[in-house]
């Protein structure tokens, strides 16, 4: 059998996962890793960001905005 990690197998508790947040956005907000924002949807339009997901259209990250 061929098992991959998750989440489950990084974090143990709560605390765990509000320190690996901390840190993931502490890296975000200082610029060394860049996230690739690629179409940002109005939420109404959250059936159409949906089927370009669907239908591979889209690249980097998606977004819907309220």
């Amino acid at each position: 059998m061929v098992t991959r990690p998750s989440l489950g197998h990084f974090v143990a508790t709560r605390a765990d996962l509000l320190r690996g947040c901390e840190a993931l956005f502490e890296v975000v907000k200082s610029g060394a890793v860049k996230v690739d924002i690629g179409q940002v949807y109005p939420l109404a339009d959250a059936a159409k960001a949906h089927i370009a997901l669907e239908a591979r259209q889209t690249t980097g990250s998606t977004i819907l905005k309220i």
